[in-house]
């Protein structure tokens, strides 16, 4: 992960690069801000964007941009250059563009969906506001901390079990090095 000590600013990130380098740069700016709020970070040699976390960036190049975009399933698509797969659920995507052409559609489309993880949209449990004790199916261990609340302080203690439960799960998976499901213990 890219972090900075010092400040930066894009004057510095596009030193002795061509015009046109920066051209293209502006031109992808535009399109991210077209998307939604954001925040823009300078490093030394690129630029990230960020809404809650960091979702894509730009690193200028002597005859390009270099593209970033982080997908959280990895898409095949001959216009990227590289896909690193950094978890299960990360996946970063690059292209290189060379002419404003090729800001097209398909980039609108590749920030729409990065932008969508900088929200983090894809770690939401959609929210169940008539959600009741007898309705809810307890063994799940994904049950969303904040649906307990609703269900008044009979849950405080279950919510405890299950925070250990989730813990358990998210470091060695549903199932126990035994094989038992974490769920019966």
């Amino acid at each position: 992960m890219n972090h900075s000590c010092t400040r930066h600013g894009l004057g510095d990130v596009f030193r002795d690069k061509p015009v046109y380098v920066r051209a293209l740069f502006d031109r992808f700016r535009a399109m991210v801000d077209e998307r939604g709020p954001t925040t823009m970070i300078v490093y030394r040699d690129r630029v990230g964007f960020m809404v809650r976390v960091r979702f894509c960036g730009a690193i200028p190049k002597r005859d390009h941009i270099e593209l970033a975009f982080w997908f959280i399933k990895r898409e095949d698509n001959p216009r990227f250059s590289k896909i690193e797969t950094i978890a299960t659920n990360a996946h970063v995507h690059r292209a290189e563009i060379r002419n404003l052409e090729e800001l097209d559609g398909s980039v609108h489309r590749w920030i729409d969906v990065a932008y969508r993880v900088g929200c983090r949209e894809h770690l939401r449990v959609p929210y169940e506001p008539c959600l009741s004790q007898s309705s809810y199916d307890w063994s799940n261990p994904a049950l969303p901390l904040f649906a307990m609340k609703e269900m008044g302080e009979s849950a405080l203690g279950l919510s405890a079990m299950l925070w250990d439960r989730m813990h358990w799960i998210l470091f060695f998976g549903p199932t126990g090095t035994s094989g038992t499901n974490v769920l019966d213990i």
